[in-house]
């Protein structure tokens, strides 16, 4: 749950989103908002690191979405996607706490997209 006067600066953040590696991975969808609090919805799910972009394949569904990550806590490396100070390969299961939503994702990316909270 976003608190109140949240929400614009996260749309405005959003509409700032890019991507970026850290090496000669998949691009990261990226966001500069860093919140406290943040949306509770959950994407639990396998990372797909093999593509032009990083995403996860929900479980259940199969379902692929881009998970959009708050810029100051992401990075990629030779080894896989380092994510608060853990590091996830290929296939690992990651869980992802944020809120589905309806933004551009680059290119590269032709998914839906799940923006990612700092606060999970």
């Amino acid at each position: 749950m976003l608190r109140p006067g949240a929400a614009p600066l996260l749309l405005l953040s959003l509409a700032l989103a890019g991507c970026g590696t850290g090496n000669d991975g998949p691009m990261v969808a990226t966001h500069d908002t860093v919140e406290e609090v943040g949306d509770q919805a959950l994407l639990e799910g396998s990372l797909d690191l093999d593509g032009d972009c990083v995403t996860v394949v929900e479980a259940g569904t199969g379902e692929v979405w881009v998970p959009i990550f708050p810029r100051k806590l992401v990075s990629m490396k030779a080894e896989g996607l380092e994510w608060r100070g853990e590091l996830y390969e290929d296939g690992d299961t990651i869980a992802l706490g944020g809120g589905f939503v309806d933004d551009s994702v680059p290119q590269a990316c032709p998914t839906e997209s799940f923006t990612v909270s700092s606060a999970s």
